[in-house]
């Protein structure tokens, strides 16, 4: 009855307080007014029989469970903790297709496990220590929860030594201290049993606290729940994970890697429930364009099949395609609209009509005073290291395939303005972002750049140099200047991999601070722009021994369940922010970020090792 008790007081709470907690849900106000005034008031107890009563729940155990499922005490202690959660965390879930359910269950509730861990606590002594309602709704004696059990052993016991005459002279009878003091322990031990188990989670919500300038809640000890399980298994591997084994890379080179991730979200996916599910976005594009490229190699239709069945799921039969219009993210999956305009266009038009749609957003995006494009309408007089592939790649693409060559000079500019203000001397890297008007909390007053090097945004710009490369002609005027560049990057990233794992860290160049963790997507985008670097003659044996280091390292990493790959620890979507913001995110497993990434660099690396 404590379990089932405290289970449902805790899913009761939960929803109630993730609700309350919710800044657009109309009346929250009043609703946590009426919460507050239980707690002066109650309805008293005759009340409260009446209620039970009429609701038959006589000599039942949700007699004991329903009426007191929500506790106003702790019903607070949970809103007021998922309150202080960021607000960016939302909304890089709903980025990724998570509904209101999966942001409270897979979000909110591990990364608040603290405040779960006290109140549970706190139901389960409740449900425990439960006796009057027990005596006035319960009327089997075999239905009496463990306290009215024991409050009759101890009436039994007093009148036991109060009158002896019925037993043998030699009876001894124990002292009614004695009993009570027998009680008390065993109605006391499994309370302290139970609280040792708990004692590590509750001592990280004394500890919690706020990163510097961000306002962010976070743990100091640990970052509080942040898929710390996960991000853990890339600094140690655990006995009792099923790792796919490394020793099989000498058998199974890395196209045949990244087939196995190709296949893996397939056996869990239809094409249009890649998350965030029906919708036309950068996460399924970079996914499939990963895809097509093991398709382009084995020649395997399937994998073509696929990535049609998903662009036919979201293009009308005019060519019309739903699609975010105020945002370079929207433009990065149009790559998979010039591979099926190249395979199927001469049968299939729409393709090339819904690729025009793109093409036409270059020319109504807002841009900054230089012509830099914003990354979204609400990111205004920003620029974003991770815009010049969501949008650079299908411009040059396009422009190279259409006869538009003034699109590849107009991404080339987007690369050089984003060179000229986010370049960190320093490191030879780039910062995330950069906001020309230094509104954002972020922003340097002086350059405008935000504070951190993150991983992934420097793996889009590493993959965005070497996809301009592969697609402009040898004798483009910029190509020898993007080589230039391409190589210097490389060479930079090198210096920060960390050197017993092969891979690097979400924030890249703070691999000394211990809240600081090994992220998979940015390692297999640097995986990714090394290997072309070396293909391309961008770079040479060093860059190329980092480049299968951390190839290796990713394949020590991999998972594997019953439907196939897992590629773990993957940082879910991320804005721009502070290093409490990065090292805070959550990590997960077969993010599409992430197994994309990893597709992309096999391909890399088998391209690479080609004679």
């Amino acid at each position: 009855m404590t379990a089932f008790g405290t289970l449902f007081s805790m899913l009761l709470s939960c929803l109630m307080a993730y609700g309350l907690s919710r800044k657009d849900v109309p009346g929250r106000r009043i609703i946590m007014f009426m919460v507050v005034f239980t707690m002066l008031f109650s309805g008293g107890m005759i009340p409260t029989f009446i209620v039970v009563k009429a609701l038959g729940l006589i000599d039942s155990y949700l007699a004991l469970v329903v009426p007191s499922a929500i506790n106003a005490f702790n019903l607070i202690i949970l809103r007021s903790f998922f309150l202080n959660l960021p607000d960016g965390l939302e909304e890089s879930a709903k980025i990724d297709g998570c509904s209101d359910w999966g942001i409270l269950f897979r979000i909110v509730i591990p990364l608040s496990m603290p405040a779960i861990a006290t109140v549970s606590l706190f139901y389960a002594v409740t449900c425990w220590n439960t006796y009057l309602p027990a005596i006035l709704y319960l009327d089997s004696a075999e239905k009496w929860p463990v306290q009215v059990l024991l409050r009759q052993i101890v009436i039994l016991a007093s009148g036991i030594s109060a009158d002896t005459s019925g037993f043998a002279d030699d009876f001894i009878t124990p002292p009614d201290q004695t009993i009570k003091m027998a009680v008390i322990v065993v109605a006391t031990v499994p309370v302290l049993l139970v609280y040792p188990f708990l004692q590590n989670i509750l001592t990280k919500a004394r500890f919690s606290g706020r990163s510097k300038d961000s306002g962010i809640r976070y743990d100091e000890a640990g970052k509080q729940a942040l898929g710390e399980e996960t991000k853990q298994d890339m600094k140690k591997q655990s006995a009792d994970t099923k790792h796919v084994n490394a020793a099989a890379e000498s058998v199974c080179p890395p196209l045949k890697w990244a087939a196995a991730a190709c296949d893996s979200l397939m056996n869990r996916y239809q094409p249009l429930e890649l998350p965030p599910a029906n919708r036309w976005h950068y996460h399924q594009g970079v996914f499939l364009a990963g895809m097509l490229e093991v398709w382009k190699e084995t020649g395997d239709d399937r994998y073509v099949e696929y990535v049609r069945e998903y662009a036919d799921g979201l293009i009308d039969p005019h060519g019309n395609l739903y699609m975010r219009r105020d945002e370079l993210d929207a433009i990065q999956a149009g790559l998979l609209l010039l591979e099926m305009d190249e395979r199927y266009g001469a049968e299939d038009g729409r393709y090339r009509i819904a690729a025009a749609k793109l093409r036409g957003l270059f020319d109504t995006l807002n841009r900054t005073s230089e012509g830099g494009f914003w990354h979204k309408d609400k990111y205004p007089y920003q620029m974003w290291l991770d815009g010049l592939y969501m949008g650079g790649v299908f411009a040059v693409r396009y422009g190279m395939r259409y006869g538009e060559p003034g699109l590849a000079d107009m991404a080339v500019r987007q690369e050089r303005l984003m060179r000229s203000h986010m370049k960190d001397e320093r490191t030879g890297l780039y910062f995330h972002a950069w906001d020309e008007k230094r509104q954002m909390p972020w922003a340097d007053p002086a350059t405008g750049c935000s504070p951190e090097l993150w991983g992934r945004s420097l793996g889009w710009y590493g993959l965005a140099l070497t996809d301009f490369l592969e697609a402009l002609p040898d004798d483009h005027p910029s190509r020898e200047e993007l080589s230039r560049v391409l190589g210097e990057f490389v060479h930079a990233l090198v210096r920060f991999q960390h050197r017993e794992s092969g891979l690097w860290f979400q924030v890249v160049d703070r691999g000394d601070r211990p809240d600081n963790w090994l992220e998979t997507s940015c390692s297999s985008l640097f995986v990714c722009a090394m290997a072309r670097a070396v293909r391309f003659g961008c770079a040479g044996a060093p860059v190329w021994e980092a480049a299968q280091a951390g190839y290796e390292g990713l394949l020590r990493i991999l998972k594997a369940d019953e439907h196939g790959l897992v590629v773990p620890a993957i940082c879910i979507g991320t804005s721009a922010g502070d290093y409490g913001h990065y090292v805070s995110r959550p990590a997960v497993d077969n993010d599409l970020h992430g197994v994309g990434a990893f597709v992309l660099a096999c391909k890399a690396v088998h391209d690479a090792m080609k004679p």
